[in-house]
């Protein structure tokens, strides 16, 4: 059972343009590289896994955000702070930062000033057509949906860019996101933690 739904997760992410850690070239790995203040997560070189690959080209990066200006905890989540992904790229490397921040930090979060639509959709994907991604709604700074202050986030800036003013709970842009550690297992040798 479980390969069948692995082989048809595969299928449909294949099916909307999305890249699969099988189809790396062999001098390609993806690289975490946590220093404490930022996680990257990128395609790196083989032999020379601190040097960027250019085939292909992806970086993410991600401050915990409780270490940023903005209010709250968020959950102990790091916060999407940069993203650049060739074409169909992206998703490997989403997935990987996600499982790290689960199992290091409280998951991961979207940059709470500013998404692109590109991202928006990654967010929303992630939000409403992965089953073995776990979405937990985060509350605002006023604990409008719970008394406990743990899960308070600053959503003003990003809600207003996607649904005018006030807060829409249902924008996946106000959620936090957890998954197990799929995406790195399936990796192997070819994931490196400098």
């Amino acid at each position: 059972m479980k390969l069948l739904r692995e082989t048809i997760r595969k299928l449909l992410l294949e099916g909307r343009g999305m890249n699969t850690p099988d189809q790396l070239p062999p001098n390609t790995v993806v690289v975490i590289k946590d220093d404490g203040e930022s996680v990257q997560v990128y395609y790196g070189k083989k032999e020379g896994p601190r040097e960027r690959s250019e085939n292909p080209e992806g970086h993410l990066e991600a401050l915990l955000y409780s270490r940023t200006i903005h209010k709250g905890e968020c959950g102990n989540a790091l916060m999407i702070s940069h993203a650049y992904t060739e074409s169909g790229w992206g998703p490997v490397l989403y997935d990987v930062m996600m499982e790290y921040a689960t199992e290091n930090y409280g998951g991961l979060i979207s940059d709470r000033s500013f998404v692109s639509d590109e991202a928006f959709e990654v967010w929303d994907f992630y939000a409403h057509g992965r089953d073995d991604v776990q979405a937990h709604q985060l509350d605002d700074l006023e604990n409008t949906l719970t008394p406990t202050d743990s899960d308070n986030c600053y959503h003003a800036d990003v809600a207003a860019d996607f649904f005018g003013d006030g807060i829409d709970f249902g924008n996946p842009l106000t959620k936090r996101y957890t998954k197990l550690s799929t995406r790195m297992e399936e990796l192997g040798n070819r994931l490196v933690i400098l």
